[in-house]
């Protein structure tokens, strides 16, 4: 039976399926401990109770409180009841009904540190089974917590706590997938963005849903958790990093004054550590402290953002608002968590729903700045092409006009080199004629050399030595002038015998008993006869007029490779520098010890180069050199199947 001075007995109206206890509860009296259930029924039924004017609101304490309440269970007939205390983050709330005038009969244990298989209903919130008695009946309920000293006990029917379970699972669920999707963006706008506004973003929407996940009871309910200590650990860090990140995501946002900014960022960071080595330590109570020291820094927060909205700012009149709502909520809970304000599902929901869509909206608004600031990229990039069109349409009327200028500038040199060589050709001929002429009476002057003085005989001699290099300079001339046309003609090629080529050459000269030409077996080419003769021509008449005839010998070698045939032309003469061997085969150059016209070497390496061969030059022992003239040839065999 309840005592006098307790409050009268609670009871369901007939068809009532809740009922909130709110109101009638009492609470044992704050550091008073009673050792059993048995001394705190004794101390209820004595009056030593004190009434709860609505729900239970102490603020932090690890010292346990005992409540006490009178039902009144005969309008149920024979269904049980279920009396539900939440939060559901309560750490363990062991339940007894008084009856019989004094029995306690246990009704079990339940909380987020009672392992799920232990409780007597497996729901989202602490709840028991009542079962109806004879008479009222005094139920006595100890909250044991580590956190805050709260409690929201609730009266249902069966089928209407079963109902309710549902419809709050359904709910509690709905906003969980919601968080979990805005946490999907929230990393996809990270990996494409790379901005560290986002990764503020995507921890601060990971660690709220990480809250709502942990204090409504969804972890306990649905994670297989082998040690339940780590439920408090997660959500006491989730908690505290749920407000440090949206002090740093302020301070990215909003255009704050700098020791504003400071302060904010400062503890937002000095939040994270101390929960980084709290949970390494094991121990969250020094952050959790300073989690209950932020509520200036909330206040704070809120009135920056109402000073913004007052300033105008375009970011805070789209989001100051919700997130003025949420801070203010914030800010209840905390007071009712600390017991300054009345504990409710205000407290409890109220900055979960406000945190929802204050999420919601923020998301959609780094949505909609990522969008415009890709259409303003995309107008950037059509600019950009637009601009890159046009100048591509410049650079090639550019290009158009400098080819044209290319062109006619290549027909004029062209025109000039024809020119050129019409000059060269004519001024060739006409020298050799007259320098003819001249080497031919200075020719016939020699048969006088008795009549002549020494002196006037060897300027004769000098004259005649001068009209015969103007007569090869202009050979070699028409020469050049000749081969620009016979060098392309690959028509004029015949099959040769480079041997028998070789002994024809020889023959032609007069005093050749000095040349020596090694045996060799035959060796076939393809080339055009009257440049190969040229060729070789030049690099005998090099060596004669160098090595001086028979007084130092001039050596024609023949040798065949399986692929080519290289004819050596030897001489005993200076020989050439070596700083002039590279330099010998260009146009109008000759080594220091020649003073020719610097077109023979050339003449030689085109000939070569136009049948696939190559010339160079080497040093002699102990004096002179040796031009190899190269050129692709054919075997006897391959020669006669060609």
């Amino acid at each position: 039976m309840a005592s006098a001075a307790g409050p009268a007995a609670v009871a369901l109206a007939p068809g009532q399926q809740t009922l909130s206890l709110a109101g009638q509860l009492q609470a044992s009296a704050p550091g008073v401990a009673y050792a059993s259930p048995e001394a705190a029924l004794a101390g209820y039924r004595a009056g030593d109770f004190q009434p709860v004017p609505g729900h239970l609101g102490r603020g932090y304490g690890k010292a346990p409180v005992w409540l006490a309440l009178t039902l009144d269970l005969n309008a149920l007939g024979i269904e049980p009841a279920v009396l539900e205390v939440g939060p559901a983050f309560l750490d363990r709330v062991t339940g007894w009904l008084a009856v019989d005038g004094g029995r306690l009969q246990p009704l079990g244990n339940a909380g987020d540190q009672v392992p799920p298989d232990q409780t007597p209903l497996r729901g989202l919130k602490p709840a028991f089974f009542v079962h109806p008695p004879h008479g009222p009946a005094t139920v006595l309920l100890r909250l044991d917590t580590t956190s805050t000293q709260v409690a929201m006990v609730t009266l249902h029917r069966l089928e209407g706590y079963l109902a309710r379970t549902a419809i709050e699972h359904l709910v509690l669920g709905g906003a969980l997938a919601i968080g979990l999707t805005l946490v999907l963006v929230a990393l996809g706008q990270y990996a494409t963005q790379r901005k560290p506004v986002y990764l503020l973003w995507l921890a601060y929407v990971g660690a709220t849903t990480g809250v709502w996940f942990c204090v409504d009871g969804l972890a306990y309910r649905h994670l297989p958790w082998r040690d339940l200590s780590q439920v408090n650990t997660l959500t006491s860090a989730l908690a505290i990093l749920s407000l440090a990140f949206p002090l740093l995501l302020i301070t990215r946002l909003f255009d704050l004054r700098r020791w504003v900014h400071l302060v904010l960022a400062a503890w937002g960071w000095l939040l994270i550590g101390a929960t980084a080595l709290g949970v390494l330590f094991g121990s969250l109570q020094v952050p959790g402290l300073m989690h209950l020291l932020s509520s200036p820094l909330l206040l704070a927060a809120a009135g920056v953002i109402v000073q913004q909205m007052l300033r105008g700012e375009r970011l805070v009149r789209r989001y100051g608002l919700p997130l003025l709502v949420l801070a203010l909520l914030s800010l209840h809970n905390l007071g009712a968590n600390l017991g300054w304000f009345s504990y409710g599902y205000v407290a409890l929901y109220g900055w979960q729903v406000a945190g929802l869509c204050n999420l919601i909206l923020l998301q959609w608004g780094f949505i909609d700045q990522v969008r415009r600031r890709n259409r303003h990229l995309e107008a950037e990039r059509h600019a950009l092409n637009d601009q890159l069109s046009q100048q591509n349409q410049v650079l090639e009327a550019r290009v158009a006009d400098r080819t044209q200028e290319l062109q006619a500038a290549l027909t004029q040199v062209q025109q000039a080199e024809t020119r050129q060589r019409q000059l060269l050709s004519m001024a060739s001929h006409e020298f050799r004629t007259p320098s003819a002429v001249i080497k031919a009476s200075l020719d016939s002057l020699r048969y006088l050399r008795d009549q002549i003085p020494a002196d006037v005989a060897q300027r004769l001699a000098n004259m005649r030595q001068a009209s015969q290099r103007l007569i090869e300079l202009a050979n070699d001339l028409i020469r050049q002038d000749r081969l620009q046309d016979r060098l392309v003609d690959p028509a004029l090629r015949e099959r040769l015998e480079l041997g028998g080529l070789l002994r024809e050459l020889v023959a032609q000269y007069p005093h050749a008993g000095w040349l020596r030409i090694a045996p060799t077996s035959p060796c076939w080419v393809d080339a055009d006869p009257a440049l190969l003769k040229i060729a070789l021509n030049n690099l005998v008449h090099n060596a004669e007029r160098h090595g001086q005839g028979a007084a130092h010998g001039v050596e024609v070698r023949l040798s065949v490779t399986p692929d080519q045939a290289h004819v050596a032309v030897a001489d005993r003469g200076p020989g050439v520098p070596q700083a002039d061997r590279d330099r010998i085969f260009e146009r109008y150059v000759s080594a220091a010890a020649d003073p020719g016209s610097g077109l023979g070497l050339p003449i030689v390496r085109d000939i070569a180069h136009t049948h696939g061969g190559g010339v160079a030059v080497h040093g002699a022992h102990p004096s002179g050199c040796v031009f190899v003239f190269s050129l692709p040839c054919r075997t006897r065999e391959n020669a006669a199947a060609g």
